[in-house]
């Protein structure tokens, strides 16, 4: 999984390489990880997936998180990711930009696979999921995780509050 996480890391630092006008584009790679056991069990139990299962079914087994500057850099952001991966027909993009979660949250999801194969003849491909968001999605999410997930009695007054707020920032034209 190192190397995965490493191929990863590298499509997504050569995409930020890629602006050419930095001020155009202003992305931050925050991000790069492995789905622990647990959460894959987690995940697995909810979807009613068998252990085998489990690892051919969760999308985000890899994954990282892009943080931008505005929503113009983050729709930005997502087509030179796109333009970046091997395969841009492959690619799955979830706007939750467009059309928030019931929590509030918002932010774009990107889902693909990437080739963690040690040769061209043995292809080995990987789930791999970029969630690209604003600086004020993810302060948002950050902020908020625990009261929406963890503290159930404040989660209508938290998700209301800040879906309020998050639907006055303004759109990208």
């Amino acid at each position: 999984m190192d190397f995965a996480v490493g191929r990863l890391r590298t499509i997504i630092r050569n995409a930020v390489a890629s602006i050419e006008d930095k001020s155009l584009v202003r992305a931050e790679l925050r991000s790069v990880r492995v789905k622990s056991v647990a959460s894959v069990a987690r995940k697995a139990a909810k979807n009613n997936w068998d252990a085998e299962d489990a690892l051919s079914q969760c999308r985000d087994l890899v994954g990282s998180r892009v943080v931008c500057n505005n929503l113009e850099d983050v729709y930005r952001f997502v087509e030179l990711l796109r333009e970046s991966l091997p395969f841009p027909d492959r690619i799955e993009v979830r706007d939750q930009i467009a059309k928030p979660k019931s929590t509030g949250y918002r932010g774009i999801h990107v889902k693909f696979r990437i080739d963690v194969g040690k040769h061209s003849a043995s292809r080995d491909f990987i789930p791999c999921e970029v969630q690209v968001r604003s600086r004020l999605q993810d302060a948002w999410a950050e902020l908020s995780h625990d009261d929406i997930y963890r503290r159930k009695d404040r989660r209508k007054r938290l998700k209301l509050a800040c879906s309020t707020w998050l639907q006055r920032s303004p759109r990208p034209t």
